[in-house]
């Protein structure tokens, strides 16, 4: 009767310690920056965090911004870009069972897709995330 419960004693701290260690990791800060891969200039781009929201400004073609310090971020966004006095949105269906960022440095490459998109305003930017 003893070993059984000695047992479920030594799984459940188990347990306890993957959730406590699995908690802090999605805490950490993440470092993210956004590259423009494009062939025309972003006058302003705009990234909505669970957390913030951080307006990275203008990024030049084939450029990147510096690195911000982000508190909670999954591996896609919710991403406003303006160029040539147009508004573009990258926007995610949802983050149904996507984990948060670890500690570290990323990359949110943007691209215009080619031709027309499946809407005005909506579908014609691609985000790819990159582990630097």
């Amino acid at each position: 009767m003893r070993k059984p419960l000695q047992k479920l004693i030594s799984i459940s701290a188990v347990c306890f310690a993957l959730t406590v260690s699995l908690n802090c990791l999605a805490l950490a800060d993440s470092q993210i920056r956004i590259q423009n891969k494009s062939k025309v200039k972003f006058d302003e781009v705009t990234v909505h965090f669970p957390s913030q929201m951080e307006n990275y400004g203008m990024i030049k073609s084939g450029k990147a911004s510096p690195y911000r310090k982000i508190k909670k971020a999954y591996g896609m966004a919710l991403v406003e870009v303006v160029a040539n006095g147009k508004k573009e949105i990258h926007a995610p269906v949802d983050y149904v069972g996507e984990p948060f960022l670890p500690d570290g440095r990323f990359t949110y490459v943007l691209k215009f897709k080619e031709g027309p998109g499946p809407f005005y305003g909506h579908g014609n930017l691609d985000l790819k995330l990159v582990r630097d």
